[in-house]
Protein backbone atom coordinates (compact mmCIF):
# COMPACT_ATOMS: atom_id res chain seq x y z
CA UNK A 1 0.00 0.00 0.00
CA UNK A 2 2.73 2.20 0.68
CA UNK A 3 4.41 1.58 -2.97
CA UNK A 4 0.91 2.44 -4.15
CA UNK A 5 0.72 5.37 -2.52
CA UNK A 6 4.20 7.13 -3.04
CA UNK A 7 2.64 6.17 -6.95
CA UNK A 8 0.54 8.27 -6.60
CA UNK A 9 1.29 11.17 -5.04
CA UNK A 10 4.27 10.79 -7.69
CA UNK A 11 1.94 12.21 -10.11
CA UNK A 12 -0.14 14.89 -7.98
CA UNK A 13 1.69 17.91 -9.15
CA UNK A 14 1.12 17.02 -12.61
CA UNK A 15 -3.01 16.37 -11.58
CA UNK A 16 -2.84 19.72 -9.57
CA UNK A 17 -1.92 21.43 -12.44
CA UNK A 18 -4.82 20.67 -14.79
CA UNK A 19 -7.44 21.73 -12.10
CA UNK A 20 -5.51 25.10 -11.86
CA UNK A 21 -6.96 25.64 -14.79
CA UNK A 22 -10.22 25.74 -14.44
CA UNK A 23 -12.27 28.23 -13.35
CA UNK A 24 -16.04 27.31 -14.28
CA UNK A 25 -17.80 26.00 -11.00
CA UNK A 26 -18.74 22.36 -11.34
CA UNK A 27 -21.15 20.09 -9.67
CA UNK A 28 -20.67 15.90 -8.44
CA UNK A 29 -23.72 14.14 -7.89
CA UNK A 30 -23.41 11.41 -5.25
CA UNK A 31 -26.57 8.57 -5.21
CA UNK A 32 -26.90 6.13 -2.88
CA UNK A 33 -25.09 2.47 -3.47
CA UNK A 34 -26.03 1.22 -6.67
CA UNK A 35 -26.07 -1.76 -8.73
CA UNK A 36 -25.34 -2.47 -12.48
CA UNK A 37 -25.06 -4.97 -14.88
CA UNK A 38 -22.40 -6.15 -16.89
CA UNK A 39 -21.96 -8.64 -19.72
CA UNK A 40 -23.32 -12.13 -18.61
CA UNK A 41 -20.47 -14.63 -17.66
CA UNK A 42 -19.38 -16.20 -20.90
CA UNK A 43 -17.12 -19.02 -22.02
CA UNK A 44 -16.13 -17.40 -24.18
CA UNK A 45 -17.92 -13.88 -25.05
CA UNK A 46 -20.98 -14.62 -27.33
CA UNK A 47 -21.58 -18.35 -25.79
CA UNK A 48 -23.46 -17.30 -22.50
CA UNK A 49 -22.69 -19.90 -19.60
CA UNK A 50 -24.65 -19.58 -16.40
CA UNK A 51 -22.97 -21.38 -13.77
CA UNK A 52 -22.81 -21.45 -10.09
CA UNK A 53 -20.05 -23.10 -7.01
CA UNK A 54 -17.41 -20.96 -9.02
CA UNK A 55 -13.78 -20.55 -7.14
CA UNK A 56 -13.74 -16.63 -8.22
CA UNK A 57 -10.95 -13.79 -7.55
CA UNK A 58 -9.43 -10.92 -9.22
CA UNK A 59 -6.21 -9.70 -10.37
CA UNK A 60 -6.51 -5.77 -11.38
CA UNK A 61 -8.82 -5.47 -13.93
CA UNK A 62 -9.09 -9.66 -14.76
CA UNK A 63 -11.97 -11.53 -12.58
CA UNK A 64 -10.94 -15.21 -13.40
CA UNK A 65 -13.71 -17.98 -12.43
CA UNK A 66 -13.05 -21.15 -12.88
CA UNK A 67 -14.23 -24.81 -12.42
CA UNK A 68 -18.17 -24.60 -11.12
CA UNK A 69 -21.23 -26.45 -12.54
CA UNK A 70 -23.79 -25.60 -15.61
CA UNK A 71 -26.98 -26.70 -16.86
CA UNK A 72 -24.79 -29.25 -18.86
CA UNK A 73 -23.03 -30.38 -15.81
CA UNK A 74 -19.45 -29.63 -13.78
CA UNK A 75 -16.61 -28.34 -15.07
CA UNK A 76 -13.03 -27.01 -15.19
CA UNK A 77 -12.92 -24.09 -17.34
CA UNK A 78 -11.48 -21.28 -16.47
CA UNK A 79 -13.31 -18.01 -17.75
CA UNK A 80 -11.38 -14.33 -17.48
CA UNK A 81 -13.77 -11.18 -17.78
CA UNK A 82 -11.94 -7.79 -18.43
CA UNK A 83 -13.42 -5.08 -16.45
CA UNK A 84 -12.32 -2.72 -18.63
CA UNK A 85 -13.83 -3.96 -21.80
CA UNK A 86 -16.45 -5.42 -20.11
CA UNK A 87 -15.92 -9.12 -22.53
CA UNK A 88 -15.01 -12.59 -21.86
CA UNK A 89 -12.29 -14.77 -22.88
CA UNK A 90 -11.28 -18.08 -21.93
CA UNK A 91 -7.36 -19.45 -20.24
CA UNK A 92 -6.39 -22.59 -19.97
CA UNK A 93 -8.49 -25.27 -18.84
CA UNK A 94 -8.45 -25.56 -15.01
CA UNK A 95 -6.95 -29.22 -13.54
CA UNK A 96 -9.35 -31.95 -13.79
CA UNK A 97 -11.38 -33.54 -12.45
CA UNK A 98 -14.02 -30.94 -12.69
CA UNK A 99 -15.55 -30.14 -9.28
CA UNK A 100 -17.86 -27.00 -7.55
CA UNK A 101 -18.49 -25.52 -4.37
CA UNK A 102 -14.78 -24.63 -4.08
CA UNK A 103 -13.78 -22.42 -1.02
CA UNK A 104 -15.78 -18.77 -1.36
CA UNK A 105 -13.62 -15.90 -1.01
CA UNK A 106 -11.29 -13.33 -2.77
CA UNK A 107 -8.27 -16.06 -2.68
CA UNK A 108 -5.83 -14.03 -4.38
CA UNK A 109 -2.40 -13.82 -3.69
CA UNK A 110 1.08 -12.36 -5.35
CA UNK A 111 -0.61 -11.79 -8.98
CA UNK A 112 -2.14 -15.46 -8.62
CA UNK A 113 -6.00 -17.02 -7.84
CA UNK A 114 -6.27 -19.91 -5.44
CA UNK A 115 -8.65 -23.06 -6.14
CA UNK A 116 -9.42 -24.73 -3.15
CA UNK A 117 -11.51 -27.84 -2.01
CA UNK A 118 -15.15 -28.40 -3.42
CA UNK A 119 -16.67 -31.66 -4.54
CA UNK A 120 -18.14 -33.29 -7.25
CA UNK A 121 -22.07 -34.09 -7.85
CA UNK A 122 -21.03 -36.69 -9.59
CA UNK A 123 -18.89 -38.59 -7.36
CA UNK A 124 -20.91 -36.82 -4.04
CA UNK A 125 -17.38 -37.02 -3.13
CA UNK A 126 -15.66 -33.93 -1.61
CA UNK A 127 -11.77 -32.79 -2.91
CA UNK A 128 -8.86 -31.43 -0.65
CA UNK A 129 -7.45 -29.94 -4.37
CA UNK A 130 -5.78 -26.69 -4.47
CA UNK A 131 -4.73 -25.45 -7.91
CA UNK A 132 -3.09 -22.06 -8.62
CA UNK A 133 -3.99 -20.03 -11.89
CA UNK A 134 -1.21 -17.96 -13.10
CA UNK A 135 -3.16 -15.09 -15.62
CA UNK A 136 0.05 -13.43 -16.98
CA UNK A 137 1.54 -17.03 -17.58
CA UNK A 138 -1.79 -18.50 -18.68
CA UNK A 139 -0.92 -21.48 -16.53
CA UNK A 140 -2.23 -23.85 -13.82
CA UNK A 141 0.00 -25.20 -10.93
CA UNK A 142 -0.64 -27.77 -8.73
CA UNK A 143 -0.20 -27.25 -4.50
CA UNK A 144 0.11 -29.59 -0.84
CA UNK A 145 -3.44 -30.57 -0.77
CA UNK A 146 -5.75 -29.67 2.19
CA UNK A 147 -5.39 -32.10 5.05
CA UNK A 148 -9.04 -32.07 5.58
CA UNK A 149 -11.18 -32.29 2.13
CA UNK A 150 -14.53 -30.19 2.00
CA UNK A 151 -16.55 -28.37 0.44
CA UNK A 152 -18.41 -24.87 0.89
CA UNK A 153 -15.59 -23.71 2.97
CA UNK A 154 -15.09 -20.10 3.15
CA UNK A 155 -11.08 -18.99 2.52
CA UNK A 156 -9.50 -15.50 3.15
CA UNK A 157 -5.60 -14.03 2.86
CA UNK A 158 -4.08 -12.78 5.42
CA UNK A 159 -0.92 -10.84 4.91
CA UNK A 160 1.79 -11.92 2.20
CA UNK A 161 2.25 -15.58 3.32
CA UNK A 162 -1.08 -17.45 4.81
CA UNK A 163 -4.91 -18.31 3.21
CA UNK A 164 -7.30 -19.91 5.68
CA UNK A 165 -9.67 -22.13 4.97
CA UNK A 166 -12.92 -22.06 7.48
CA UNK A 167 -15.84 -24.54 7.91
CA UNK A 168 -16.98 -26.66 4.98
CA UNK A 169 -18.90 -29.79 4.78
CA UNK A 170 -18.19 -33.17 3.72
CA UNK A 171 -21.16 -33.90 0.90
CA UNK A 172 -21.32 -31.93 -2.47
CA UNK A 173 -24.61 -31.81 -4.23
CA UNK A 174 -26.45 -29.10 -2.22
CA UNK A 175 -25.78 -26.24 -0.01
CA UNK A 176 -26.11 -27.38 3.80
CA UNK A 177 -26.44 -30.86 3.18
CA UNK A 178 -23.55 -33.09 4.93
CA UNK A 179 -21.83 -32.85 8.28
CA UNK A 180 -20.59 -28.91 9.12
CA UNK A 181 -17.36 -28.25 10.02
CA UNK A 182 -15.41 -26.35 12.40
CA UNK A 183 -12.19 -26.79 11.04
CA UNK A 184 -9.90 -23.81 10.37
CA UNK A 185 -6.62 -24.93 8.28
CA UNK A 186 -4.17 -22.10 7.39
CA UNK A 187 -1.84 -22.40 4.39
CA UNK A 188 1.56 -21.21 4.42
CA UNK A 189 2.34 -19.65 0.44
CA UNK A 190 5.49 -19.38 1.45
CA UNK A 191 6.49 -23.57 2.50
CA UNK A 192 3.44 -25.19 0.77
CA UNK A 193 2.25 -26.50 3.77
CA UNK A 194 -0.95 -26.96 5.61
CA UNK A 195 -1.09 -26.39 9.42
CA UNK A 196 -4.45 -26.54 11.68
CA UNK A 197 -5.45 -23.44 13.51
CA UNK A 198 -8.25 -22.55 16.42
CA UNK A 199 -11.83 -23.88 14.98
CA UNK A 200 -14.66 -22.05 14.34
CA UNK A 201 -16.77 -21.68 17.49
CA UNK A 202 -19.52 -23.88 15.90
CA UNK A 203 -19.46 -25.82 12.94
CA UNK A 204 -21.16 -24.44 9.45
CA UNK A 205 -20.51 -24.44 5.72
CA UNK A 206 -21.83 -22.05 3.16
CA UNK A 207 -20.77 -19.27 4.93
CA UNK A 208 -18.50 -15.76 3.80
CA UNK A 209 -15.52 -14.77 4.96
CA UNK A 210 -13.34 -11.44 4.35
CA UNK A 211 -10.19 -10.07 5.45
CA UNK A 212 -9.92 -6.53 7.05
CA UNK A 213 -7.21 -4.77 8.77
CA UNK A 214 -5.45 -8.51 9.10
CA UNK A 215 -7.99 -10.46 10.84
CA UNK A 216 -10.98 -12.42 8.80
CA UNK A 217 -14.54 -11.54 9.67
CA UNK A 218 -17.03 -14.34 8.92
CA UNK A 219 -20.55 -14.36 7.84
CA UNK A 220 -23.61 -16.53 7.83
CA UNK A 221 -23.86 -19.88 6.87
CA UNK A 222 -25.54 -23.48 8.04
CA UNK A 223 -25.06 -27.01 9.89
CA UNK A 224 -27.88 -28.40 8.16
CA UNK A 225 -30.95 -27.77 6.12
CA UNK A 226 -32.72 -26.93 9.16
CA UNK A 227 -30.35 -24.98 10.83
CA UNK A 228 -29.17 -21.51 9.23
CA UNK A 229 -26.85 -18.93 10.94
CA UNK A 230 -26.51 -15.31 11.47
CA UNK A 231 -23.84 -15.27 13.38
CA UNK A 232 -20.58 -13.30 12.92
CA UNK A 233 -17.01 -14.01 14.37
CA UNK A 234 -13.71 -12.61 14.00
CA UNK A 235 -10.94 -14.44 14.28
CA UNK A 236 -7.55 -12.76 14.88
CA UNK A 237 -4.35 -14.73 13.78
CA UNK A 238 -1.89 -13.40 16.29
CA UNK A 239 -3.72 -14.47 19.09
CA UNK A 240 -5.59 -17.84 17.43
CA UNK A 241 -8.81 -16.75 18.46
CA UNK A 242 -12.17 -16.25 17.47
CA UNK A 243 -14.31 -13.20 18.63
CA UNK A 244 -18.32 -13.26 18.31
CA UNK A 245 -19.33 -10.08 16.59
CA UNK A 246 -23.05 -8.29 15.82
CA UNK A 247 -25.02 -10.99 13.98
CA UNK A 248 -26.28 -10.29 10.80
CA UNK A 249 -29.91 -8.98 10.46
CA UNK A 250 -30.77 -11.51 7.46
CA UNK A 251 -30.02 -15.20 8.72
CA UNK A 252 -28.67 -16.97 5.11
CA UNK A 253 -25.96 -19.11 3.88
CA UNK A 254 -24.83 -19.73 0.66
CA UNK A 255 -23.82 -15.63 0.79
CA UNK A 256 -21.09 -13.69 -0.70
CA UNK A 257 -19.41 -11.17 1.12
CA UNK A 258 -17.16 -8.11 -0.87
CA UNK A 259 -15.52 -4.87 0.82
CA UNK A 260 -14.89 -1.09 0.15
CA UNK A 261 -12.52 0.31 2.68
CA UNK A 262 -14.03 -0.49 6.16
CA UNK A 263 -17.44 -1.66 5.36
CA UNK A 264 -18.22 -5.42 4.04
CA UNK A 265 -21.13 -5.64 1.95
CA UNK A 266 -22.92 -9.31 3.05
CA UNK A 267 -24.75 -9.96 -0.47
CA UNK A 268 -27.52 -12.66 -1.03
CA UNK A 269 -27.79 -16.14 -0.39
CA UNK A 270 -30.40 -18.73 0.36
CA UNK A 271 -32.57 -17.93 3.54
CA UNK A 272 -33.86 -20.63 6.56
CA UNK A 273 -37.02 -21.17 4.01
CA UNK A 274 -34.82 -22.26 1.49
CA UNK A 275 -35.37 -19.51 -1.19
CA UNK A 276 -32.52 -17.02 -2.75
CA UNK A 277 -32.49 -13.55 -1.60
CA UNK A 278 -31.29 -10.15 -3.33
CA UNK A 279 -30.17 -8.96 0.31
CA UNK A 280 -27.11 -6.51 0.82
CA UNK A 281 -26.12 -5.61 4.22
CA UNK A 282 -23.20 -3.82 5.25
CA UNK A 283 -21.63 -4.32 8.24
CA UNK A 284 -19.31 -1.17 9.81
CA UNK A 285 -16.14 -3.08 11.17
CA UNK A 286 -15.19 -0.04 13.57
CA UNK A 287 -18.60 0.24 14.96
CA UNK A 288 -20.25 -3.30 15.14
CA UNK A 289 -23.21 -2.45 13.71
CA UNK A 290 -25.08 -3.19 10.44
CA UNK A 291 -26.76 -0.88 8.06
CA UNK A 292 -28.89 -2.11 4.89
CA UNK A 293 -27.65 -1.04 0.75
CA UNK A 294 -28.99 -1.77 -2.37
CA UNK A 295 -30.38 -4.78 -3.03
CA UNK A 296 -28.55 -7.18 -5.45
CA UNK A 297 -31.02 -7.06 -8.50
CA UNK A 298 -30.35 -10.97 -9.32
CA UNK A 299 -31.49 -12.64 -6.16
CA UNK A 300 -29.16 -15.70 -6.02
CA UNK A 301 -26.65 -17.93 -3.73
CA UNK A 302 -23.36 -19.60 -4.79
CA UNK A 303 -22.21 -16.74 -6.35
CA UNK A 304 -18.39 -15.51 -6.69
CA UNK A 305 -17.01 -11.93 -5.90
CA UNK A 306 -14.19 -9.43 -6.31
CA UNK A 307 -14.01 -6.23 -4.82
CA UNK A 308 -11.69 -3.47 -6.75
CA UNK A 309 -11.70 0.28 -6.84
CA UNK A 310 -14.30 0.79 -4.53
CA UNK A 311 -16.68 -1.42 -6.07
CA UNK A 312 -17.91 -5.41 -5.98
CA UNK A 313 -18.72 -7.59 -8.42
CA UNK A 314 -20.66 -10.57 -7.96
CA UNK A 315 -20.50 -13.11 -10.70
CA UNK A 316 -22.88 -16.21 -11.64
CA UNK A 317 -24.82 -18.14 -8.67
CA UNK A 318 -27.83 -19.89 -8.75
CA UNK A 319 -31.04 -18.30 -8.74
CA UNK A 320 -32.80 -21.17 -6.96
CA UNK A 321 -31.96 -22.79 -3.75
CA UNK A 322 -30.69 -26.11 -5.27
CA UNK A 323 -33.14 -28.21 -2.98
CA UNK A 324 -35.54 -28.08 -5.59
CA UNK A 325 -33.40 -28.58 -8.98
CA UNK A 326 -30.83 -25.57 -8.84
CA UNK A 327 -30.91 -22.61 -11.91
CA UNK A 328 -27.47 -21.56 -12.65
CA UNK A 329 -27.48 -18.22 -13.63
CA UNK A 330 -24.73 -16.32 -15.92
CA UNK A 331 -25.64 -12.75 -14.12
CA UNK A 332 -22.64 -10.53 -13.63
CA UNK A 333 -23.28 -7.51 -11.50
CA UNK A 334 -21.64 -4.80 -9.74
CA UNK A 335 -21.84 -3.18 -6.67
CA UNK A 336 -20.81 0.80 -6.08
CA UNK A 337 -21.29 1.63 -2.21
CA UNK A 338 -22.81 5.14 -1.47
CA UNK A 339 -18.70 6.14 0.07
CA UNK A 340 -17.82 7.90 2.55
CA UNK A 341 -14.74 9.67 4.20
CA UNK A 342 -13.53 11.32 7.30
CA UNK A 343 -10.57 12.20 9.32
CA UNK A 344 -8.62 15.09 11.38
CA UNK A 345 -5.15 14.80 12.88
CA UNK A 346 -1.58 16.01 11.99
CA UNK A 347 1.10 15.18 9.85
CA UNK A 348 4.90 16.56 9.66
CA UNK A 349 4.69 19.58 8.25
CA UNK A 350 6.99 21.67 6.41
CA UNK A 351 7.07 23.95 9.64
CA UNK A 352 5.88 22.50 12.60
CA UNK A 353 3.52 19.22 12.85
CA UNK A 354 0.47 20.32 10.15
CA UNK A 355 -3.24 20.06 11.37
CA UNK A 356 -5.92 18.81 8.66
CA UNK A 357 -9.44 17.39 8.30
CA UNK A 358 -11.67 16.00 5.76
CA UNK A 359 -15.04 15.13 5.39
CA UNK A 360 -16.64 13.25 1.50
CA UNK A 361 -20.02 11.73 2.40
CA UNK A 362 -21.65 10.73 -0.68
CA UNK A 363 -24.78 9.89 0.80
CA UNK A 364 -25.44 13.18 2.53
CA UNK A 365 -25.44 16.47 0.16
CA UNK A 366 -23.11 19.21 1.04
CA UNK A 367 -20.66 19.43 3.80
CA UNK A 368 -17.49 18.36 2.07
CA UNK A 369 -14.93 19.94 3.52
CA UNK A 370 -10.96 19.83 3.47
CA UNK A 371 -8.25 21.81 5.18
CA UNK A 372 -4.49 21.77 6.32
CA UNK A 373 -2.97 24.32 8.50
CA UNK A 374 0.58 24.40 8.64
CA UNK A 375 1.01 27.44 10.66
CA UNK A 376 4.61 26.73 10.99
CA UNK A 377 5.24 27.36 7.01
CA UNK A 378 2.67 30.24 6.93
CA UNK A 379 0.12 27.74 5.03
CA UNK A 380 -3.48 27.86 5.58
CA UNK A 381 -5.43 25.67 2.93
CA UNK A 382 -9.41 25.52 2.77
CA UNK A 383 -11.00 23.66 -0.26
CA UNK A 384 -14.14 25.47 -1.70
CA UNK A 385 -15.18 22.24 -4.39
CA UNK A 386 -14.34 19.13 -4.76
CA UNK A 387 -14.14 18.02 -8.17
CA UNK A 388 -13.87 14.60 -8.16
CA UNK A 389 -13.20 11.26 -5.10
CA UNK A 390 -11.88 8.30 -6.18
CA UNK A 391 -11.93 5.49 -3.85
CA UNK A 392 -9.46 2.32 -3.98
CA UNK A 393 -10.45 -0.17 -1.03
CA UNK A 394 -8.50 1.93 2.00
CA UNK A 395 -7.21 4.75 -0.38
CA UNK A 396 -9.39 7.90 -1.20
CA UNK A 397 -8.10 10.57 -3.67
CA UNK A 398 -10.26 13.65 -3.64
CA UNK A 399 -9.18 16.53 -6.38
CA UNK A 400 -10.62 19.84 -6.58
CA UNK A 401 -10.34 24.08 -5.77
CA UNK A 402 -9.64 25.65 -2.91
CA UNK A 403 -7.76 28.71 -0.94
CA UNK A 404 -4.24 28.76 0.44
CA UNK A 405 -4.37 31.99 2.12
CA UNK A 406 -7.14 33.68 0.69
CA UNK A 407 -5.52 32.49 -2.82
CA UNK A 408 -6.92 30.13 -5.36
CA UNK A 409 -5.42 26.69 -5.90
CA UNK A 410 -5.94 23.39 -6.98
CA UNK A 411 -5.28 20.61 -4.96
CA UNK A 412 -4.96 16.84 -5.20
CA UNK A 413 -5.63 14.69 -1.65
CA UNK A 414 -4.85 11.23 -1.08
CA UNK A 415 -5.43 9.46 2.63
CA UNK A 416 -5.24 6.27 3.94
CA UNK A 417 -7.56 4.82 6.21
CA UNK A 418 -5.88 4.43 9.68
CA UNK A 419 -7.90 0.75 10.64
CA UNK A 420 -6.61 -1.35 7.35
CA UNK A 421 -3.38 0.55 7.15
CA UNK A 422 -2.28 1.95 10.81
CA UNK A 423 -1.46 4.32 11.56
CA UNK A 424 -3.09 5.62 8.39
CA UNK A 425 -1.32 8.67 6.14
CA UNK A 426 -2.55 12.01 4.31
CA UNK A 427 -1.29 13.57 1.70
CA UNK A 428 -2.29 16.73 -0.32
CA UNK A 429 -0.74 18.58 -3.01
CA UNK A 430 -1.46 22.06 -4.08
CA UNK A 431 -1.07 23.70 -7.74
CA UNK A 432 0.95 26.88 -5.34
CA UNK A 433 4.19 24.09 -4.95
CA UNK A 434 3.09 23.35 -1.42
CA UNK A 435 2.77 19.97 -0.08
CA UNK A 436 2.75 17.79 3.11
CA UNK A 437 2.80 14.00 3.27
CA UNK A 438 3.43 11.58 5.87
CA UNK A 439 2.24 8.96 8.57
CA UNK A 440 -0.74 10.27 10.86
CA UNK A 441 1.26 11.53 13.71
CA UNK A 442 -2.56 11.84 15.48
CA UNK A 443 -5.86 11.40 15.02
CA UNK A 444 -6.92 9.07 12.24
CA UNK A 445 -8.53 8.54 9.00
CA UNK A 446 -11.88 6.30 8.40
CA UNK A 447 -12.88 5.12 4.69
CA UNK A 448 -16.11 3.72 4.49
Amino acid sequence: MTKYLLRVIRWLPAVAAVYVAVVASTSVTHAQGTWAPKAPVSCPSGTRCPTEGMAVGGIGQMIIAAYGITPSGETNLTRLYNIGSNSWSLGAAAPAPPREELAYGEITHGGLVYAIGGGSEDTLMVSNQVEVYDPVANTWTTKAPMPTPRSGAAAAVIGDSAIYVIGGRTRTLDPCIGTALSVVERYDIDTNSWTTVAPLPSPRSDLAAVERGGKIFVFGGCSSLASFTNEVDMYNPKTDTWTVRAPMPTTRASLAAGHSGESVYVIGGVNATLSTVGVNEAYDIESNSWSTAAPMPTPRGEAGVYSHSGKIYVVGGSTTSGFSGATETDANEVFTPCHEAEGSGSVRGKGDDASFSMRHHECEGGGDSETVDDSGAGHHFQSTLEMSATFDDAIVTIVGLGTDNGLPVAFTLVAVDSLLAAPGKFSIVLSNGYSVSGNLLSGSVTIK
